[in-house]
């Protein structure tokens, strides 16, 4: 039987494939969103695997929502962060909001599952997270982009963008991949506004949000508008990508029994999520262990961060520009008048992996561009500073 899905809807990832180029010992990757090895809590899961499996329920299925205690802290976490910070609005979620899900990417994909119609429009900022355009490509929708300014999306453009009734705007507000982007407290409650006015309804997607480095925490489109926005979650930043658990959240007016229609979806499938990888994830998630593990987290990155912009200052000068991401794993780099693909194919001659910005517009949107995403929180600060001079060889042999 043939496969019902076009080719071109399932095209591989870019980065994905990079990953693979880049598995070389020569080779320095700054290409992946991939955390710290160092940074993973293995003593912490070491000392509770035992406990864990003292009982045996640990192994069996599951429900298909999760882990009652892992829904309950999520949504605990969610209401204590509303009333500490500014400008937010108390949030009230309880457990019953919560679907437990295979890293952020499958609650997005199981979103557009259930949501999305063939044709459907989805607006989405430019650049944007690929994988977020393969799940939109896969849904079949109709992509509509909207350009990136520093403090957010053009406001403009987005209200142009609502006027043509999408089912949804996919939106990366804290610390946007690719480009680190932080929106500014105006911009989320003018974009909130829109979504008001025109009725869509937001995916909110957070995966950085624990990961600030400086500024202050701003408050979530979730604690803004609850009743408007899908909020998604993930341990992959914060704990391990290899645990595979984010979550979903979303109030029960963004649509009549929206998690339970979502859940039915996700029972369809993979049943449920690893119950051992959630009672482990739990056992992670214990005070104090939580709260110092995340500050010295964040103490690494911050560090991580600071030595890749001084490399690229002190390499490069004013060949390049950037603006100082304020968290999340990401820095978004200009390199004056070179095609950023050229640069990305010629690097990987150099054993440095680096990933082109064309790679973050939809298919038919894509452009050339001069901007490169570089990853900071996986290389050693030793390893980054020795990419950097050998991605300003490549940059100064144009």
């Amino acid at each position: 039987m043939r496969n019902s899905q076009p080719k071109h809807l399932v095209q591989p990832s870019y980065i994905r494939e990079i990953l693979h180029a880049a598995t070389s010992p020569e080779m320095i990757s700054l290409a992946g969103g991939l955390p710290a090895t160092s940074s993973f809590p293995t003593e912490r899961m070491r000392e509770a695997v035992s406990v864990i499996l003292d009982d045996p329920t640990a192994l069996q299925y599951s429900t298909t929502e999760g882990e009652p205690e892992l829904r309950r802290w999520i949504a605990e976490s969610l209401n204590s962060e509303s009333l500490n910070t500014e400008s937010s609005t108390p949030t009230h979620t309880d457990i019953n909001q919560i679907l437990i899900t295979n890293g952020a990417q499958q609650a997005m994909d199981l979103v557009a599952r259930t949501l999305l119609k063939a044709g459907d429009k989805v607006v989405v900022e430019a650049p944007a997270y690929p994988g977020a355009l393969q799940v939109f490509n896969l849904a079949r929708a109709n992509i509509i982009p909207v350009d990136q300014e520093s403090a957010g999306p053009n406001l403009k453009q987005l209200e142009a963008a609502f006027r043509q009734q999408p089912k949804l705007f996919y939106a990366m507000p804290d610390f946007h991949n690719p480009t680190g982007c932080c929106w500014s407290v105006s911009v989320r409650r003018e974009v909130i506004s829109l979504a008001k006015k025109y009725q869509v309804t937001i995916i909110e997607d957070a995966p950085y949000r624990a990961l600030r480095y400086s500024g202050e925490t701003l408050p979530s489109l979730y604690q803004l508008s609850p009743e408007g926005v899908f909020h998604i979650g993930s341990f992959s930043k914060v704990a391990a990508p290899g645990l595979r658990l984010g979550y979903l959240c979303a109030d029960s007016k963004v649509g009549e029994s929206a998690i339970s229609d979502i859940t039915v979806v996700k029972q369809t499938t993979d049943l449920h999520s690893s119950t051992f990888c959630q009672r482990l994830l739990l056992a992670c998630l214990q005070e104090p262990f939580h709260t110092e593990h995340l500050l010295m987290v964040r103490q690494d990155y911050r560090h991580r961060r600071d030595t890749l912009a001084k490399a690229l200052t002190d390499q490069l000068g004013d060949q390049v520009s950037f603006a100082m991401p304020e968290g999340g794993m990401f820095l978004w780099l200009g390199v004056n008048n070179i095609d950023s693909d050229l640069i990305a194919a010629r690097a990987l001659d150099n054993n440095i992996a680096i990933v082109p910005g064309s790679v973050f517009y939809p298919g038919h949107h894509s452009k050339k561009t001069n901007k490169i995403r570089l990853n900071f929180s996986h290389a050693t600060p030793a390893l980054l500073t020795e990419g950097i001079k050998r991605l300003a060889g490549v940059i100064k042999g144009f």
